[in-house]
């Protein structure tokens, strides 16, 4: 595991991120795609909601 790392470190020079890029800039946006929660439902499924409270519907009459 020595070598390797001797060896990445090598071939692999680490530069530090562009003003734009840093956690501070990014945070917000990060968070506000965290907090939206998007669902999705497939079209079969909506149809089975829609039957299924018709069918609720019709047995509380």
């Amino acid at each position: 595991m020595a070598y390797y790392n001797k060896l990445n470190d090598k071939l692999r020079s680490q530069r530090p991120l562009p003003e734009g890029l840093s956690w501070e800039n990014m945070e917000s946006d990060i968070m506000k795609k965290l907090a939206v929660k998007k669902t999705k439902t497939s079209p079969k499924c909506q149809v089975i909601k829609i039957l299924l409270v018709k069918k609720l519907q019709f047995n509380h009459q």
